[in-house]
């Protein structure tokens, strides 16, 4: 299969930057400012967590 050029082919990507829009995230090389494929999430994606603080009494 071969990498479309839409997506990052830099050998190493660690410095990435993610971005939000209204339909989820997704993360852009800072070499080449190419997405990186697969990185797409929905906000339907992410894990539901309980960010309610408990209250000591």
């Amino acid at each position: 299969m071969i990498d479309s050029p839409d997506y990052c082919t830099c050998n190493n990507n660690k410095n990435i930057h993610t971005k939000f829009n209204d339909q989820g995230s997704l993360s852009i090389c800072d070499n080449c400012h190419k997405l990186v494929k697969d990185s797409f999430k929905t906000f339907e994606s992410y894990p539901v967590q309980n960010y309610v603080k408990s209250r000591r009494r």
